[in-house]
């Protein structure tokens, strides 16, 4: 009925709820009162962050724009469908950041503990990398169920645009050292050159490439940030990255989503055999990164882990079969 305002209603809705509950929840928490020198160092904190943050909304927009400049608007519905299955990945990492960012906060100035940066670093790469060449193995099921045959083939830009999403987040980890060192305008920085990066990119391969273009653009533009953030964090707050470890494994998270695509075919028909050999590939691909990110120690105690959580389901199943 109400067409475009009616979607921003709602948009106001569902935030306004939370942020009642929370007021309401936080109260004692909120003081009138201003403490000038503590709000001058959350400034000079947070304001070199802004161009960083909007830098970020364009890398994370500008690709369909280029794409619906150079194409027409069937390729720029075909992306957003990928999008939509990728955005799965952006809903675990939000979760999972919404737990990490107050413990990272309470690391910060136990540097006997800054090695959990990295131990916590490859733990969310090996999860996400795992959801990741989930969605590139199985976009194109879940797109036969849900949808049309017009959009089938937007199976093709899922896992990419999910692996884009993932070296965003990465970023987080990896810049550590400058949060640490409170030097955020580096990160701006850096994510300006990787926007740069990707729009020289878009401009040259989605005219010839359309969607993969689009891809590619943005998952070399967070890359860029990423490698940037890395020299400058290490310079000037040293983090004890395994970055042998990280490199590997996301050089072959990204060299298993290529291989996919060029292995797979255009066809359509739901299969048992075809998803079970996914699935057996997808098992052996979690063991391969598995055992690239984490060291043998590590390993093991997962495993030990793992042991645990399998001996305690079957004595819950016991116990309920006996009731």
């Amino acid at each position: 009925k109400l067409g475009i305002p009616g979607v921003y209603y709602g948009i106001i809705t569902a935030y306004s709820i939370p942020l009642s509950i929370l007021v309401l929840k936080q109260h004692k928490f909120y003081s009138l009162s201003l403490d000038l020198k503590y709000v001058k160092q959350c400034l000079l904190f947070s304001v070199p962050l802004i161009p960083g943050w909007f830098v970020n909304m364009y890398l994370a927009r500008s690709n369909k724009f280029f794409l619906q400049s150079f194409h027409s608007l069937d390729q720029v519905g075909l992306f957003s469908i990928s999008e939509k299955i990728a955005g799965i990945v952006a809903l675990f990492m939000t979760v999972f950041f919404m737990a990490w960012n107050p413990m990272s906060m309470e690391l910060i100035n136990q540097k006997s503990k800054h090695h959990l940066y990295d131990s916590i670093g490859r733990l969310f790469l090996f999860c996400s990398s795992v959801l990741v060449l989930g969605i590139t193995y199985f976009a194109k099921e879940v797109l036969i169920i849900l949808t049309t045959e017009n959009y089938y083939s937007a199976y093709k830009y899922a896992g990419l645009i999910a692996f884009g999403t993932m070296t965003f987040y990465l970023n987080y980890f990896l810049g550590q050292g400058i949060i640490i060192a409170k030097k955020t305008a580096y990160q701006s920085l850096a994510r300006l050159f990787g926007a740069l990066v990707a729009t020289i990119l878009f401009v040259k391969l989605i005219p010839d490439y359309s969607g993969y273009g689009a891809t590619i653009g943005t998952i070399a533009g967070y890359a860029t940030a990423s490698l940037l953030m890395i020299i400058i964090s290490d310079r000037l707050y040293h983090i004890p990255f395994d970055l042998k470890r990280i490199a590997m494994a996301y050089i072959v998270t990204l060299s298993m989503i290529i291989g996919y695509l060029i292995s797979s075919t255009e066809n359509t028909k739901l299969a048992f055999i075809p998803i079970a050999v996914k699935v057996g590939v997808f098992a052996i691909s979690t063991v391969i990164v598995a055992g690239i990110t984490f060291n043998s120690v590590e390993r093991k105690k997962i495993y030990t882990y793992i042991n645990e959580v399998l001996k305690l389901s079957k004595w819950v199943i016991l116990f309920k079969n006996s009731r």
